[in-house]
């Protein structure tokens, strides 16, 4: 199973190294310049509201 897991880590690295490769690729043929195009900044993460259970009151922060 830890053989399976590695090889599959192994394989996502070179599939993200590629991608990025490409995507440096792309951005060096739109805007040729000396300096090495800056990496994707993976989008920002919003927070998702809480919702509270059925039957189950709100967290309110005290202790109980």
């Amino acid at each position: 199973m830890e053989q399976t897991s590695r090889t599959l880590e192994a394989a996502a690295a070179e599939m993200a190294a590629r991608l990025q490769a490409g995507i440096r690729e792309r951005a060096a043929a739109r805007h040729p310049s000396p300096q090495p195009a800056p990496a994707a900044a993976p989008p920002p993460r919003t927070p998702q509201p809480v919702q509270p259970l059925p039957g189950r009151t709100a967290p309110t922060g005290g202790i109980a």
